[in-house]
């Protein structure tokens, strides 16, 4: 993945590489987003969960990630993967949700009056 933004979800038992940079994402049977910036790679699992890894090789596959350190993220959790290293966190069901909607492209309100969005602006 050379830029922007990968929304997958994937049947039971389905499996999937993501490479985003220096960034490995293996999923198997999940729902995630994979979201490439210029200062790093942010994963966020919305369902079921994924291994994430650094490497500098081009090709992923199990036996590489077996000999990597692994970050595991179950739905909920989202880390951002950066030179500096990885910064894991716990989200809330609606952080989740407004992730995923921002990735669909789908609006999403909280607390905002639909008269402030940029939607009704055209901004």
């Amino acid at each position: 993945m050379l830029s922007g933004t990968a929304l997958r979800n994937l049947k039971p038992k389905s499996k999937l590489w993501v490479v985003a940079g220096n960034t490995w994402v293996r999923a198997v049977g999940t729902a995630f987003n994979v979201y490439r910036r210029e200062d790093g790679v942010r994963v966020t699992v919305s369902e079921g969960a994924v291994k994430v890894a650094a490497s500098r090789q081009d090709v992923p596959s199990d036996e590489a990630l077996a000999r990597l350190p692994v970050l595991l993220l179950a739905a909920g959790e989202q880390v951002g993967v950066r030179p500096t290293g990885p910064a894991k966190q716990v989200l809330s069901p609606p952080a989740v949700e407004r992730e995923v909607a921002r990735r669909t492209g789908t609006p999403h309100f909280q607390d905002q009056p639909f008269a402030a969005s940029s939607i009704r602006s055209g901004v």
